[in-house]
């Protein structure tokens, strides 16, 4: 464990990144227990149950949180997909346009010409 003095910097640091708008992840929480058990902690077995059973709770939350990002990243994915193709579409359409106008000024450059 840092002493207090060096949580304090490491949190002061931390924050700085997070609102300097240099990170790409969100605010996190501080955890309202110790993050990282004491040595008396990991000796008790009562203590050894909660640590596990805190750490299967974290595991679930964080199996949960990728799933939700995977779903959005699908979701996102087909999106782009969607728009990609609406485009090459809409170019589609807007060249065979220009063909069809092309032609018809030639046919009427020929009609004047005659």
């Amino acid at each position: 464990r840092l002493p207090l003095e060096g949580q304090e910097v490491l949190e002061t640091a931390l924050a700085a990144v997070v609102t300097g708008g240099c990170a790409t992840f969100a605010k996190l929480e501080r955890p309202s227990h110790d993050a990282v058990p004491s040595k008396s902690d990991l000796m008790s077995t009562d203590s050894l149950g909660r640590i596990l059973e805190s750490l299967d709770r974290e595991k679930n939350d964080l199996q949960q949180h990728i799933g939700q990002v995977r779903a959005t990243l699908e979701h996102e994915a087909m999106a782009s997909r969607r728009a990609q193709e609406t485009r090459q579409n809409q170019i589609g359409n807007a060249r065979h346009r220009a063909r069809a106008l092309l032609s018809d000024c030639e046919k009427w450059q020929r009609i004047a010409s005659a």
